[in-house]
């Protein structure tokens, strides 16, 4: 059953990569006026074209490798056909119909049902889901989460993501994590989370499925380790025994997340 009636969903990633583009352009002329005031103050007024190459290039490196950074962060396997066919039948099915491009799959280890997307700009993105996302979820709840994820990487929100992670660890080696912390919460949407679990209902044959898997998600307790990559979950655990941060050095300021109880309300209401 088709809801694209409910709520209009933004699912081009246009906005996204704006906010990147934005936050490029700004340490590039931010870098450039430094230079340029200083070499006025020196007399060396050229000293403004190094500061466009030096910021212009360290602006346009921020990003890049971002998406291999965070996966190498994790242990993974690929998934495979034989083995994971459900997850391959189920994205392509999804795909196919959305347009969107096949994402490399993996497989992670953990009880807790761990799904995440990962992406950058121009990535056709990776798809991420633990053993026991796959031994918890039937196949209307795997269709429903794995369509929040096609979203999270169609509209860019994965690829802000990972920008914005990247972002922050090479201020922070600068000594500017504080105004790294604000970008981010001036450039994310807090709302993407719920945005993508709208759309994952709209997209799928049975739209209460999402709901039985945040539900499953609330259900489940224990601890995962995810470090930087915790952003991108499709869920976490809430008890106080959980340790999604431990390992992280990206701030929680900014990648705030609606609770689980929120999202089901959210959706239970609609």
């Amino acid at each position: 059953m088709n809801q694209r009636q409910w709520i209009p969903i933004e699912e081009s990633s246009l906005p996204n990569l704006a906010r990147v583009k934005k936050i490029e352009w700004l340490i590039a002329a931010g870098g450039t006026l430094l230079f340029l005031l200083i070499g006025v103050a020196l007399g060396q007024p050229l000293l403004g074209v190094l500061g466009l190459v030096v910021f212009g290039a360290f602006s346009w490196s921020i990003g890049r490798n971002a998406e291999e950074a965070i996966l190498t962060s994790l242990s993974l396997s690929p998934a495979n056909e034989d083995d994971h066919a459900r997850l391959f039948n189920i994205v392509e099915g999804l795909r196919m119909s959305s347009g969107d491009h096949r994402p490399a799959m993996y497989i992670t280890q953990s009880d807790f049902p761990l799904a995440m997307a990962i992406s950058e700009s121009g990535s056709d993105g990776n798809i991420i889901v633990s053993d026991g996302f796959l031994r918890m979820m039937d196949r209307v709840e795997t269709e429903a989460v794995v369509s929040h994820l096609l979203w999270r990487i169609r509209s860019g929100d994965a690829a802000l993501i990972a920008y914005l992670i990247s972002f922050h660890t090479l201020m922070s080696r600068v000594g500017l994590s504080g105004l790294a912390r604000k970008v981010m919460e001036k450039s994310l949407d807090p709302r993407s989370l719920i945005w993508a679990d709208i759309s994952a209902c709209q997209a799928t044959r049975y739209p209460p499925a999402l709901i039985s898997a945040l539900e499953k998600c609330a259900q489940s307790h224990g601890t995962v380790s995810v470090g930087i990559a915790a952003p991108f979950c499709f869920a976490l655990p809430e008890s106080s025994t959980n340790d999604t941060d431990s390992s992280s050095i990206v701030p929680n300021v900014g990648f705030a997340r609606p609770s689980l109880s929120e999202r089901i309300a959210v959706l239970k209401e609609i």
